[in-house]
Order: C-alpha cells, then sequence, then structure tokens
C-alpha cells in the first residue's frame, strides 16, 4: 500500500537505524545532550506526503470493518489512519495491530488524560522518574512504538492553549513535559517515531501565542494545524479552504525549515446551495498541499465524522470521488505499482 523501498520513508529507516546505533552509545537518561542535540534527534521527512483519515466508527461495525467499510467505497486503500488515545490506553491494541500489518500509517493522537477523565499535571510527567507511575506509562509508550518498527507519528497533547487542557498546567510546564517525553523516547531507541506539535490554525496568526506553547526545535519534529470548514446553514456559508485554514501556521513554520509540516484534523461540510463545492474543495487542498512545499508536508489526515457536523468522505458521490484522488495518488503515500 506504502511506497516501496525507494520511498522516503525507507530513507527515514535508514536514518533512524543509524541514530539508534548512535544513541546504543548512551541510552539512559542520564546522558540528555543527545536527546537536546537536533543534529542527534529524528530527522524531518522531506517529500513524506501521506493522505489518510481519522475514521468514524460506523454503528455495527468494528473499528477495522469501519476502515474497510470507507476503503471499499473509496475504492482505494488509505495510506494512513489516525487515533485518538488516552494516556494509560495499551498500544497497539489487535486493531491497531493489524492497521499496522496491513500498510496504513499511524497518527497517534495522545493527550495526558485518564480513561477516568481525570488529567494528570505536565508538571508531575516532566518531573517523573523511573519506578514513577508517569514514567512507567511514558516508557510504555516509547517502547510500543518503538517495537512496532514502523514510522508513527506521535501527537503530545494537542491544542494545549485550549481551556480544558489548561487543567493540566502552564505553558511553561508542558514545555517541560514535552521534553521529558523527548527524552524518555530518544532514550528507548523509539527513533521511528515522530513527535508532533499541533495547534488550531487560526492560533498561528498570534506568533506570541505559538511561542508561548511551542517547545522547540530541537523536540518537534512535525508542525501541524487542525480546522475545518464547517459553517453553513442552508441558506448561507462562510466558506473557508483548506489554504486558508493552515496559510498562517505555513507562514509561522516558514522559519523552522527542518521540521514538516501536516493537518491533523481537516475536513468540510457540504454547500447545501452548491453540490460540487465539498468535491472541489477536496480537490483544491489536494492541489494546493501537493503544490510548491510538498516537499514540507509530513501528512494530511481528513476528519471523517458525523458527531455533531457531517465531515465524513462519503457524504456524496463526488466527494468520495475526490477522496479517491487523494487516496490514489502515489505522491501521498499511495502504493504507484
Amino acid at each position: 500500500m506504502l511506497r516501496s523501498a525507494a520511498s522516503p520513508s525507507a530513507r527515514w529507516l535508514v536514518s533512524a537505524i543509524a541514530l539508534a546505533l548512535a544513541l546504543s552509545a548512551a541510552p539512559t537518561l542520564a546522558n540528555t545532550a543527545a536527546a537536546s542535540d537536533p543534529d542527534q534527534r529524528r530527522i524531518g521527512l522531506p517529500g513524506e506526503a501521506v493522505f489518510g483519515a481519522r475514521v468514524e466508527p460506523t454503528p455495527g461495525m468494528s473499528p477495522r470493518q469501519s476502515v474497510e467499510a470507507l476503503e471499499a467505497e473509496l475504492g482505494t486503500p488509505l495510506p494512513l489512519v489516525s487515533e485518538y488515545l488516552d494516556w494509560d490506553d495499551s498500544f497497539p491494541s489487535s486493531y491497531q495491530q493489524w492497521l499496522i500489518n496491513s500498510g496504513h500509517r499511524l497518527v497517534l493522537l495522545v493527550k495526558l488524560k485518564r480513561n477516568d477523565g481525570s488529567r494528570p499535571l505536565w508538571s508531575k510527567l516532566a518531573a517523573a522518574q523511573p519506578g514513577d507511575r508517569l514514567y512507567r506509562e511514558l516508557l510504555a509508550w516509547a517502547e510500543s512504538i518503538r517495537d512496532v518498527g514502523e514510522p508513527v507519528y506521535f501527537v503530545f497533547h494537542k491544542e494545549p492553549n485550549e481551556f480544558p487542557n489548561r487543567a493540566n498546567g502552564s505553558a511553561p510546564a508542558y514545555k517541560d513535559a514535552w521534553h521529558r517525553v523527548a527524552e524518555v523516547f530518544d532514550a528507548a531507541g523509539a527513533t521511528n517515531a515522530q513527535l508532533v506539535f499541533a495547534l488550531a490554525g487560526s492560533i498561528y496568526a498570534r506568533p506570541l501565542s505559538v511561542e508561548t506553547w511551542y517547545p522547540g526545535d530541537d523536540v518537534v519534529d512535525v508542525i501541524a494545524a487542525s480546522g475545518v470548514n464547517g459553517d453553513c446553514s442552508a441558506t448561507r456559508c462562510n466558506w473557508r479552504s483548506q489554504e486558508q485554514i493552515m496559510s498562517k501556521m505555513v507562514a509561522w513554520s516558514a522559519s523552522h525549515v527542518a521540521q514538516s509540516i501536516a493537518v491533523i484534523e481537516g475536513a468540510t461540510v457540504e454547500d447545501p446551495n452548491k453540490p460540487l463545492r465539498k468535491r472541489n474543495w477536496i480537490d483544491d487542498a489536494h492541489a494546493y498541499l501537493g503544490g510548491d512545499f510538498v516537499d514540507r508536508v509530513a501528512f494530511f489526515s481528513y476528519w471523517s465524522s458525523s458527531a455533531g457536523t457531517d465531515f465524513r468522505l462519503t457524504t456524496s458521490p463526488k466527494a468520495v470521488a475526490a477522496g479517491a484522488r487523494w487516496a490514489s495518488d502515489p505522491v501521498w503515500g499511495a502504493d504507484p505499482n
């Protein structure tokens, strides 16, 4: 499904092996110099543009059946699938192992929030030591992702600036927690993980707000935006293209040349008054992201959900056709053979 051995993902694997050998000389957290040196960390992935979706479970279907049903409707495999997980979830589940085994790239969006709804403080994670529960859980993420042996995008606590996430603490504590995540992943040899920093696309219009939360180029591999086009009624639409949604992130990230960029949640509704508008939105997003800066794009994950608002890829035959064109584009992770 994904690209062959000559692809950027293969180059990533070669780099990961080399970096793992380098890290093996200092595998413990006692020596964190390598973890904080961007020349010794995971590299970015020029040309690693992968299209996929967050697939909403269909009533009466398992998650696997839901993915297979969407792929059947598209008539092509999804190169990438996004998964939203709590901090104390086990990984990989049998479903996630199936995704890996069947060639799907994974995006894991993980917040410091437990299954019971409690939210440990970022400062506690930053200070966690071997033997502490938070440290064991963080190490479990690093080791389980390492053992997958395939590239994984790990989105640590997306949109930390949003009000519900303030229960985890302050911006400085968030940055400290992020550095702790990077240290543990590096020490565990999880060089197949790319660490993703994500804010809503609109926040990037305020550079000082972004800087308040940005952990730093030495620990961030991918800079990502979220944002959907969903403000439509029966009479009018406040329509936003994908370019408009993410343009501020693209502009802000221009000074962070070692980082890839991505969209963790992108989608559109149908325009009830213009039947082809959703198809055109998807095609335009595909063309825009595949344009001048495609070599910087890591992935685009379509938010295929009907929760609250119907963003599914399958709301019309024309939308399905546009999604199929993107998913089957060899530039975007599909197997050219």
